[in-house]
């Protein structure tokens, strides 16, 4: 599979904190090893993967607001 598929998501580090932009960068180079690997069937469904952690990552979660 392209790897370039999961570098087109880099933008989701757009406005986010620096601690959002390590995990990223950090699950960004975790994705294309497994892109490698073959894990993912597809180009969506390495996206989608990608786009879960991202949401699910503590260090890119918003303020609860009081």
């Amino acid at each position: 599979m392209e790897i370039v598929c999961i570098d087109r998501l880099a933008f989701l580090k757009v406005g986010k904190s620096a601690a959002c932009m390590r995990a990223i960068n950090r699950t960004l180079a975790e994705m294309k090893k497994r892109c490698e690997a073959g894990e993912y069937s597809n180009q969506t469904e390495a996206e989608s993967a990608f786009r879960k952690f991202v949401e699910d990552e503590a260090a890119c979660q918003k303020p609860k607001q009081p």
